[in-house]
């Protein structure tokens, strides 16, 4: 009985003593910006200060820590840049560095909390830099911000005049917005776009072309600018009716988390970006949760952010994105998967010459043929290193483990050689070699699921990644595809699909293919073969489909699009009322090219199905 007693106190001692422990690690110590030196009034620049807060809190090792930036508008004037080593390494074996660099810097951390309270906003300053960025860090999150930049990365108006026979508009530059001398919007000319906007919903109005480039944009004087629009026709251009708003984008988001392991962003809101909401790049197991993309309230702002939501290329472990409302972007919802490389060159069989990306030992890699879109072999990698392939090109040598035969290269083909999107280029130079895909790098397992998205321009959810589900959204106001799955050559996006589910969602008011699930080649017809496989679509529901539409992937009122897949599963989907505009000789399911099909349980019979 005495030793039970004592086992007994020993053993209560030692729970104590746990709960002491737990409770300790628990408490996280508190890093308050405004005892650093942050004002938090929107004028004075906040950089210096947030930035002293979080090195004082990455200096407490073992621990997690919150640096709280109290209810208030912090304005970062200054950017902070930080430079790690990259996985990939040259010739000599010796690691790469890289520096990038953000307004509000995150790097090298671990266990840490980025914290506001309802009322705290970010104010960016500089369109050429990343918001917030996190870089080679694990287990951080950011938390109840919201993140706008000033200058803001567009302007907008009313389109004052059409000229059809020259491709010429003029607008007004409303007030309050930027003039186009800005000096932003006279670089990167690829990437200047003007979007068209109805004055009553002032939504993107998709009954006609949504996007144009421009050309020789010329001052009239009195904030008036005419220009020459060098993409799509301007026939529906309404004078004195349709808003615009134009835009130059570049490659820096809202927020980025950058070479990152098990990441964060809670409850934040975006309401502008040169580019992205979120851009999740060479990281695994990322989550952006709560999060919302759209204008300020009470705002005359037409859209948001210059380019997706969330961008996500290069990741092992894809991303877990949930109860988040994005709108007003001007492109998709969600991007995730990876990018082709073009073969530059070909030293032997076993060693190509490709376009920059992360090529580790044991890394699969699929080639494909890049005038078919068919899927020609896989290897795993041997080895790699970064090279130059020419004074203005940087390239990756790849070992492989395996021999491949002869491959048809850029260096063949001739220019241009730098990393482009063929559809970026003149028909003429949109000559593909063949490219390399690395399959280990496209964000495999992510998890897309009670988001809404709604009011936007393109696409709602692309997905390339292996293993992947879209559950439980709604897709709203699209001009569609709202969800499309397969390889983009146009875009070098892939790969195909491989064990995909979509399920229990809700697309209202789409007017493409609500769902596409196709392998596009160069002119964006369907390639050959068929690399999809295993697609499950079930359960979901389909309403207001198939009202006009501008110029996209996919057919105007068809509910499910289905080509290049072996193994399609299409079960207990429910199809309610169509548009008024919907051609009724379409079938609301179309299938493409494709075996090993099961439909059922539909509220369509399947004789009303086109094969």
């Amino acid at each position: 009985m005495r030793h039970s007693k004592t086992a007994l106190f020993y053993l209560s001692l030692l729970t104590v003593m746990l709960v002491f422990c737990t409770t300790t690690n628990l408490e996280a110590k508190i890093f308050n910006v405004q005892d650093y030196g942050a004002i938090g009034d929107g004028v004075t620049d906040d950089s210096s200060a947030i930035a002293k807060a979080i090195e004082a809190a990455k200096a407490q090792p073992d621990s997690e820590h919150v640096v709280l930036l109290p209810t208030g508008t912090y304005r970062l004037a200054t950017t902070h840049s930080a430079t790690f080593n990259r996985v990939m390494v040259d010739e000599n074996g010796v690691p790469k560095d890289l520096t990038q660099t953000g307004h509000l810097l995150v790097a090298s951390a671990q266990n840490l909390t980025i914290r506001g309270e309802s009322g705290t906003k970010l104010i960016m300053t500089d369109v050429y830099t990343t918001g917030v960025l996190v870089v080679d860090s694990t287990n951080v999150t950011l938390e109840q911000v919201s993140i706008d930049f000033d200058p803001l990365p567009f302007t907008q108006g009313l389109v004052e005049s059409v000229d059809l026979e020259n491709k010429l508009v003029t607008v007004q530059i409303q007030q309050g917005y930027a003039d186009l001398s800005r000096e932003d919007f006279h670089k990167q000319l690829q990437a200047r776009r003007m979007m068209i906007f109805d004055p009553v919903t002032r939504q993107l109005d998709h009954e006609v072309v949504a996007k144009y480039r421009l050309d020789n944009l010329t001052p009239l004087g009195d904030r008036r600018w005419q220009m020459k629009v060098t993409s799509n026709p301007i026939d529906d251009l309404k004078a004195g009716h349709h808003l615009f708003a134009i835009i130059a984008r570049r490659a820096r988001g809202a927020v980025m988390f950058k070479n990152s392991t098990a990441c964060t962003a809670l409850n934040v809101t975006v309401h502008s970006a040169p580019s992205c909401g979120f851009i999740l790049r060479d990281s695994n197991a990322i989550k952006i949760l709560h999060c919302t993309i759209a204008t300020p309230a009470g705002s005359d702002r037409l859209m948001s952010t210059n380019a997706d939501g969330v961008h996500c290329k290069y990741n092992k472990v894809g991303p877990e994105i949930a109860y988040c409302r994005f709108t007003g972007m001007d492109d998709d919802s969600v991007n995730i998967g990876g990018s082709f490389a073009r073969v530059l060159d070909q030293k032997d069989s076993t060693t190509l010459v490709v376009h920059v990306q992360i090529f580790e030992p044991g890394d699969r890699l699929v080639l494909v043929n890049g005038d078919t879109g068919e899927y020609m072999q896989q290897v795993t990698v041997k080895s790699s290193y970064i090279s130059a392939f020419n004074e203005q090109t940087n390239a990756v040598t790849l070992k492989l483990n395996e021999p491949v035969g002869k491959l048809k290269t850029q260096l063949e083909i001739g220019p241009p050689f730098k990393a482009i999107a063929p559809i970026r280029l003149p028909v003429e130079e949109r000559i593909v070699p063949t490219l390399v895909l690395n399959l280990d790098r496209c964000g495999k397992n992510a998890y897309v699921h009670h988001n809404v998205f709604e009011n936007h321009r393109v696409r709602g959810v692309l997905m390339r990644a292996p293993d992947a589900r879209i559950e439980h959204n709604t897709f709203r106001n699209l001009n569609g595809p709202a969800i499309f799955a397969g390889h983009e050559f146009g875009f070098l996006e892939g790969p195909a699909v491989l064990n995909l589910t979509i399920a229990n969602n809700l697309f209202e008011n789409i007017r493409l293919s609500n769902i596409f699930i196709c392998n596009t080649a160069m002119d964006r017809t369907p390639s050959k073969g068929m690399a999809n496989r295993n697609v499950v679509i079930r359960d979901n529901v389909f309403m207001n489909y198939g009202a006009k539409a501008g110029p996209g992937l996919g057919i105007n009122g068809v509910a499910i699009d289905v080509s290049n897949t072996k193994g399609v599963s299409i079960t207990g989907n429910r199809f309610g009322k169509p548009t008024s505009e919907r051609d009724p000789a379409l079938p609301l399911i179309h299938l493409g090219l494709s075996e090993q099909v099961q439909i059922k349980d539909n509220l369509l019979a399947e004789a009303l199905i086109l094969k």
